[in-house]
């Protein structure tokens, strides 16, 4: 009898953290993965995040794309402050955004913003990918709150462009 209480009670404890963790913060793109028309198109991709309720005072965006990097618009009513996107000799492309005190907090979801990329006429692979190693590791995408890493999973982070020709001026993804 008290194999099978420690047995339920384990299982029971397994679920609830299984359950906990599995409700973390998250960032991804605002649509479907998998392949887009328009080759040779000027392609916008939103960046959403959800703080699941948690507090968030940061984010690093990184990310790698064969497209070229065109802009970045912050949406300023969920980080205030950004510091000008960086394009790394690796081809990594990172974005930080703030709020203005490490106090002040984000505890919901939204667009950090939109990026702009060029997809290349000749490039067979036109693809962007969040950079995204795990959870606590501060050298790829997160959001943090005072200094700690608290993204748990990236969504939607991965598409690649068919090889379709661009049909008009700009094809924008959306979800």
């Amino acid at each position: 009898m008290k194999i099978t209480k420690f047995l339920i009670s384990s299982f029971v404890l397994l679920g609830l953290f299984g359950l906990s963790s599995s409700f973390g913060q998250e960032i991804g793109f605002s649509y479907s993965s998998g392949d887009h028309s328009g080759k040779g198109c000027i392609v916008s991709v939103d960046i959403v995040m959800d703080a699941q309720g948690k507090q968030v005072s940061t984010t690093d965006i990184v990310m790698e794309s064969s497209m070229t990097y065109v802009d970045f618009v912050p949406n300023k009513s969920l980080f205030p402050y950004y510091f000008p996107p960086v394009v790394r000799s690796n081809g990594l492309i990172h974005i930080v955004g703030f709020t203005a005190l490490p106090e002040q907090v984000i505890i919901g979801s939204g667009t950090i913003g939109t990026l702009y990329f060029k997809a290349s006429d000749t490039d067979p692979d036109a693809s962007i990918r969040l950079y995204f190693l795990g959870s606590g590791n501060t050298t790829d995408t997160n959001l943090s709150f005072g200094g700690v890493d608290q993204l748990q999973k990236v969504n939607q982070a991965y598409f690649v462009m068919d090889q379709s020709p661009c049909t008009h001026e700009a094809a924008v993804i959306s979800g």
